[in-house]
């Protein structure tokens, strides 16, 4: 139960984090936009964002 409330809380924290990100923002937008109309998967619109949010610098 613990773990599950730990991992939701950091969940919330980190989408609050992406959306305030510049570098994100930036790129948010028009992948929402590809994956709406099916050219990108939401997986890999996920893997171009995190890059983007950790500077640039794959995990």
């Amino acid at each position: 139960m613990v773990r599950a409330a730990l991992r939701s809380e950091l969940g919330e924290n980190l989408l609050e984090a992406l959306k305030h990100d510049p570098a994100v923002a930036q790129l948010l937008s028009g992948l929402e936009t590809e994956v709406a109309v099916i050219c990108l998967t939401p997986s890999a619109a996920a893997r171009r964002i995190l890059p983007a949010f950790r500077g640039g610098c794959p995990a």
